[in-house]
């Protein structure tokens, strides 16, 4: 007789879903990571006094590129999406090239708040091409965009940044059925 913990089982199995809880992942380990998404700047108050007979030593604090909260909600969408249970000994540099990719999306929208025309902001948010041509005299630029929006059923926005076609290399291997090697 089949037990139905036994089915669901089987059938967790087979649909290759994985669930469960991450590990901690900070905003902090996200910065350690990629310290390139905030400034870095010196402070010459110490954050402890110092000990007697030493010389207070300037302190590092760092500010990010983008608001703080942005950061946050994409390390909780990465905590939504990158299982542990799944991507195992790889699971941090997936949260990391996770949250590093929507970063940088983010990053190619911000103007200054000075030019925030109706169109400029408009032009942020329009899909970015690839590069094809440049002149420099006539200020002519074209892109192409077929790099893009090949595959789009498949990893489309995860090809705009490295961050992203790093996160699909190890989601497509990780994300395979099993194999079985004879």
């Amino acid at each position: 007789m089949v037990f139905r913990p036994q089915v669901d089982s089987i059938a967790a199995g087979a649909s290759n879903i994985r669930g469960g809880d991450n590990p901690p992942f900070t905003v902090e380990d996200f910065r350690a990571m990629y310290p390139l998404f905030w400034v870095k700047e010196t402070v010459s108050v110490p954050a402890q006094p110092p000990k007697r007979g030493k010389k207070a030593e300037p302190q590092a604090a760092y500010t990010p590129r983008i608001p703080l909260e942005v950061i946050e909600l994409y390390v909780e969408l990465a905590h939504a999406c990158v299982k542990q249970s799944r991507f195992r000994g790889a699971w941090k540099v997936c949260m990391g090239y996770f949250v590093a990719h929507f970063v940088t999306l983010y990053l190619q929208t911000v103007i200054d708040p000075e030019f925030a025309t109706p169109q400029a902001v408009a032009a942020a948010g329009q899909t970015k091409g690839l590069m094809a041509s440049k002149s420099v005299d006539g200020v002519s630029a074209s892109y192409d965009f077929s790099y893009v929006m090949q595959d789009l059923d498949g990893w489309a926005a995860w090809k705009l940044t490295t961050y992203g076609t790093q996160f699909a290399t190890f989601a497509k291997a990780y994300g395979m059925g099993g194999m079985r090697v004879t």
